[in-house]
């Protein structure tokens, strides 16, 4: 887009500008880029997030390379502790073994869709507990980073 931003008496560059303040945009680049106009733009809506704007002669091109740093926050390591399941050394056998046997079939005598639920869970979870037990690990892996707010 070949909007010269510093010509405030052309109507296309004030309607430019315009739009971009509705939207809580803000052109930053204030140095010419071509020659001695200002036809390369930084559009923003994060102002601190952008830092060291300026631009890079380009001898490829009849306009000069717009360039910025963007400050992003890194966040630190967040420890925590996960909970898991090993299933290396379940054993399948076992464990059907054992659910044949449990007490399943008290479900039938139960009226309530919740009740039987929960007592499935119930019955499930005191097996896996016993054959794949829970384990916890601390964890410090980081967050991942974006750039966006």
């Amino acid at each position: 887009m070949n909007i010269h931003v510093s010509r405030v008496d052309c109507t296309e560059c004030v309607s430019y500008l315009s739009s971009l303040d509705n939207f809580g945009l803000t052109q930053l680049m204030n140095l010419p880029t071509r020659k001695n106009a200002k036809l390369d733009h930084i559009i923003t809506n994060i102002l601190e997030s952008l830092e060291n704007i300026g631009m890079v002669d380009c001898h490829y091109s009849d306009h000069d390379f717009t360039s910025f740093t963007v400050a992003v926050e890194v966040s630190r390591a967040c420890p925590k502790y996960v909970s898991y399941r090993e299933f290396r050394n379940f054993s399948f056998s076992s464990f059907s073994e054992e659910l044949a046997w449990s007490s399943l079939d008290n479900i039938l005598f139960l009226r309530n869709i919740d009740d039987k639920v929960t007592y499935l869970s119930e019955v499930l979870t005191r097996l896996f507990n016993k054959h794949v037990p829970m384990r916890v690990r601390f964890e410090t892996k980081r967050n991942d980073i974006f750039l966006l707010r």
